[in-house]
């Protein structure tokens, strides 16, 4: 018996039963030889890259997900993108911080104008946060209702103007009125984003605060004529 081949030893069932084993297992070996080919392609192709997690596993027959690379290559790769998420934070908060200085240099607000649900919200030069108003002009009609009598209908045709752009594009020189009673004038620009229908979605864009410019502007030009 023991020169016998384990074939020899096996039932017809059995043998059976092991070839169908076999003809099972081509499939799954099929699928790792192709993973292992798209992954072999990546490295040669992005040398020193990390593994993308889709190339990491397959699925066999059965549905179950099964490792085309090593712990080592997994550990490599995790280690690689934690560096470059790292990396990617940094980058992240000095851009943050260089934006903050910039808009308040220039005196510059943000606002973002959710159409669709009639939202505003503005960016906070100090905190960074986009927020809308809970009191304060957080809808186009409370925007509306803060411009200058004279300017408004020449401010709603310049955003109307803009929905209408295939372009998008949005620019006014408006004065508001401030919760203290106060005039401010801005200088706004911004473009106006699209859904996949091609209708006004958002109307995002920047609005520079010119009230100091202005009123040195309106000085100057009653010293030079006080009549005005």
């Amino acid at each position: 018996m023991f020169w016998l081949s384990p074939t020899d030893v096996l039932s017809p069932n059995a043998r059976a039963s092991d070839s169908r084993s076999a003809e099972m297992a081509r499939p799954r070996c099929k699928r790792r030889a192709a993973a292992l080919a798209k992954l072999a392609a990546f490295k040669e192709a992005f040398p020193g890259e990390p593994i993308p997690a889709s190339l990491m596993t397959y699925e066999d027959d059965f549905g179950v997900r099964r490792y085309t690379v090593s712990g080592h290559d997994t550990r490599k790769s995790s280690e690689r993108a934690s560096q470059r998420y790292a990396a990617f934070t940094t980058r992240a908060h000095r851009n943050e911080i260089h934006l903050q200085l910039a808009l308040s240099a220039a005196n510059m607000i943000c606002f973002d104008w959710d159409i669709v649900e009639d939202r505003v919200a503005r960016l906070d030069p100090q905190t960074m946060d986009l927020t809308a108003g809970e009191t304060f002009n957080n809808n186009f009609r409370a925007v509306l209702a803060a411009v200058h009598d004279e300017d408004r209908e020449r401010f709603r045709a310049d955003v109307g103007d803009a929905l209408a752009d295939p372009d998008g594009r949005f620019e006014t020189e408006v004065r508001i009125r401030n919760c203290d009673g106060s005039t401010a004038w801005y200088i706004e620009c911004g473009k106006v984003e699209r859904d996949s229908q091609g209708r006004p979605a958002r109307l995002i864009g920047v609005a520079i605060d010119v009230t100091v410019q202005k009123l040195a502007e309106q000085a100057l030009k009653q010293a030079r004529d006080p009549k005005d």
